[in-house]
């Protein structure tokens, strides 16, 4: 009981300080209190020129015309064991195609039947697509549903065409993945 009302007799005092608070906020910062929105950005800027001048993050991924990695050197590191993990089997089944991201995403898309985008990789990016089929362990997949996941068939890795860094992985417990070779219609 003490402490309710210790918390009553506190409660005008915060709402004091809150009022001041707002209120030198107000006084430092006058454009801010305006309720009416102005006619350019912030600090005065106008928004079509800094979406003129604007540059895109550094990390977007844009097509480079090459030098590209060989398939060779792709399919090798597809299906690298120490990568794969020590309990797979490989059925030596291997595709490696060269196309662009945004080509990637539309036949993964069909595949999938879900569309998916990244936007830190641009649609004209060169990517290896590799699908590596045979049987491996699914335990490191999330699984909080706690149902026995099937074990994977094949996993399809895109790889950076220039630099050969990884961009995704895929896997999928089912069938070989020919929706996703058939050419876009």
């Amino acid at each position: 009981m003490k402490g309710i009302s210790r918390l009553i007799l506190a409660l005008p005092i915060l709402g004091l300080l809150c009022a001041a608070l707002i209120g030198g906020y107000v006084l430092q910062h006058p454009k801010k209190s305006v309720s009416s929105t102005p006619s350019v950005g912030l600090q005065n800027l106008n928004p079509a020129e800094v979406t003129a001048n604007s540059k895109l993050p550094g990390n977007i991924r844009k097509a480079t015309g090459g030098p590209f990695k060989s398939k060779e050197d792709i399919i090798a590191k597809a299906t690298n064991k120490d990568a794969l993990g020590p309990n797979n089997k490989l059925s030596g089944r291997v595709e490696a195609v060269f196309m662009t991201h945004g080509e990637f995403e539309k036949r993964a898309g069909v595949m999938t039947g879900s569309p998916g985008q990244r936007f830190d990789v641009d649609n004209s990016k060169e990517v290896w697509v590799v699908v590596v089929g045979g049987e491996f362990d699914s335990t490191w997949r999330s699984n909080p549903s706690g149902i026995e996941i099937p074990p994977t068939k094949w996993i399809m890795s895109v790889y950076d065409a220039t630099t050969g860094e990884t961009l995704s992985v895929q896997t999928g417990p089912g069938d070989w993945p020919d929706t996703f070779f058939e050419p876009s219609k």
